[in-house]
């Protein structure tokens, strides 16, 4: 049995509802669909769009290089400082 509702004079809080859409993002697809869309360009493309084409390839291909050497130096310079820690604390202990 519900009670009786009398007037009030302030409101009585609600629950908030929203709406939450996910979103999904995946680079690789991303990548794969761009070079589609290029591949197609290619086929009705002119010289000037070819030689766009080429540069953006060598571009990332750039860029990709960049940062696999980053990478690289990086673990270098890790591997460096855990040598050096180790011979450290192999001579204190010694």
């Amino acid at each position: 049995m519900n009670a009786p509702k009398f007037p009030s004079l302030f409101k009585t809080p609600r629950h908030k509802s929203f709406e939450f859409k996910p979103r999904y993002y995946n680079e690789a697809q991303e990548r794969i669909n761009e070079r589609r869309e290029q591949l197609k360009k290619e086929g009705m493309a002119s010289d000037d769009e070819k030689i766009g084409l080429i540069k953006y390839r060598i571009n990332q291909k750039f860029q990709r290089q960049q940062y696999q050497q980053g990478i690289k130096q990086a673990n270098s310079r890790i591997f460096i400082v855990i040598a050096i820690i180790l011979l450290v604390l192999y001579y204190l202990f010694k």
